[in-house]
């Protein structure tokens, strides 16, 4: 508040015509003497009048009365949020799991594993804990995206929670149904929300894109139609011949890398073609023809019988067969097929590491594998974040190799991605574990990074331990308007 009027003070309107006096002038009064300097007092709020008759002390009086005034803060009252007109059929997560979100906001990867733990529970968020959250899926961090925060938390929002997305212009697009049509928003922001779409109405996504595809330009029509392997089946057949028409390069070459997949597609049945013509095996030889490599990775290994009269692995096996090599092994990560990725390896030359096809092996030999390239590489880690779900004889020797590297080097970047790969099982004893090498460390920075991990591994033991995962939790897709 400042130092204006007595009627700003008070509230209410002055009692006399003209313009109240400021503080500024009673003191100006006071100093000078009411003779040589006349303030009208009768101007002022009834609170402010003075009672006193002599000038002098009405003046003085009012100076108090307006000083005072001034420095009274006017109560407020508060007010929380309006009830929302809907009511919440599922149960909403404990206290100490709110808690335990709230510690969690600055940690994205232990944030999406609380939600995903709270959807297999069968909960939803708090309402109170939902506007926060909202907001977060504007940002990436932490390596992970915004998108991908909204996947996760989309599910456990709650009748309530969808309510106050739908509240805000930013929020109401992650739970737009897909009868209303494309969003109003940016690019980015659209094909996200298809690609939930489709994951949630499949046979509705890909009408409503069939119908306006021509309304995006190539890039977002790329984007758009590689959204459509979520869910693909041979419902797909037409559209995905349609954008295998399409005038763009990109999305042409999207639409037959998904169509490939369908043997019903035109697409699928000229791959096949183009490799009968492209390769030619017989009992003691194999022969390729031009651009038969390109014709190998367009068709699915499991059509070879079909194609060839002969398994793709029993084909690597044949005098010759080592031509095949770089046809398959790209068609076994494009496709990914776990088999034709193993016999690849087997038939691959000494030294041809082709890290892209380990997900094919044994889970032993594939972690040896992993561990012989960090010794090369240390900095390496794209075969780490590749494996999903690593074993615990994985997760040890990562972390003996990571307390060695510590030994040399500040920090190891693996850190954070072993924190969050450690199977649950072994959340406990890998926590112990970093504890005791904090305890132990060697220096200031040593410690730092070890007391971080067991932080980290202690918030995770929490989440496993407050959110059991059960065999009847029922799980929930995005409410995207219901079926339409």
């Amino acid at each position: 508040m400042t130092a204006e009027t007595g009627a700003e003070v008070a509230g209410s309107e002055p009692q006399a015509d003209g313009p109240a006096p400021r503080f500024a002038d009673l003191a100006a009064a006071a100093v000078l003497g009411v003779a040589s300097r006349e303030v009208v007092l009768s101007t002022l709020a009834p609170d402010l009048q003075p009672v006193a008759a002599e000038p002098a002390e009405a003046l003085l009086d009012t100076a108090a009365l307006l000083s005072a005034g001034l420095r009274t803060v006017v109560p407020t009252v508060q007010v929380g949020p309006p009830d929302p007109p809907v009511t919440e059929s599922r149960p909403t997560n404990s206290t100490v799991v709110d808690q335990l979100l709230l510690r969690l906001a600055e940690d994205r990867p232990l944030l999406l594993l609380a939600l995903r733990r709270i959807r297999a529970a069968g909960q939803v968020l708090p309402p109170l804990r939902v506007p926060a959250l909202l907001t977060a899926t504007r940002t990436n961090a932490g390596g992970v995206s915004g998108t991908e925060l909204a996947d996760a938390l989309l599910p456990v929002l709650g009748t309530v929670g969808e309510w106050i997305a739908g509240q805000h212009p930013r929020w109401s697009i992650l739970t737009r149904p897909v009868t209303e049509g494309w969003p109003d928003a940016e690019p980015a922001e659209q094909i996200a929300w298809f690609r939930r779409v489709r994951a949630a109405h499949p046979q509705a996504a890909a009408e409503l894109l069939g119908a306006d595809a021509a309304d995006f330009g190539a890039a977002q029509r790329a984007e758009l139609v590689a959204a459509l392997a979520d869910g693909l089946s041979e419902t797909d057949t037409a559209l995905l011949d349609a954008f295998a028409a399409d005038r763009s390069l990109p999305v042409r070459s999207t639409a037959q890398s998904l169509a490939w997949r369908l043997p019903g597609t035109a697409e699928a049945e000229r791959a096949a073609e183009n490799a009968r013509r492209s390769v030619r095996i017989r009992p003691g030889a194999i022969t390729l023809s031009e651009g038969a490599t390109d014709a190998i990775a367009a068709v699915v290994p499991h059509r070879w019988p079909e194609i060839f009269g002969v398994e793709a692995a029993a084909a690597l096996a044949v005098p010759g067969g080592d031509k095949l090599i770089r046809g398959l092994a790209r068609a076994a990560v494009r496709f990914g097929d776990a088999e034709t990725a193993y016999w690849v390896l087997r038939f691959s030359r000494p030294g041809e590491d082709l890290p892209q096809l380990w997900f094919g092996l044994p889970d032993e030999e594939r972690a040896d594998r992993v561990m012989t390239s960090l010794v090369r590489k240390p900095q390496t880690s794209e075969a780490l974040e590749q494996w999903a779900q690593w074993p615990s004889q994985l997760s040890r020797r990562l972390a003996f190799w990571m307390e060695e590297r510590l030994r040399k080097e500040h920090s190891v970047p693996l850190m954070d991605l072993w924190v969050t790969r450690v199977p649950d099982a072994d959340v406990p004893a890998a926590t112990g574990y970093a504890r005791h090498l904090a305890f132990e460390a060697r220096g200031p920075a040593h410690r730092r990074a070890w007391e971080r991990a067991a932080e980290r591994l202690n918030l995770r033991a929490s989440i496993l331990r407050n959110l059991p995962l059960t065999d009847d939790a029922p799980a929930r897709t995005p409410n995207q308007g219901g079926t339409p």
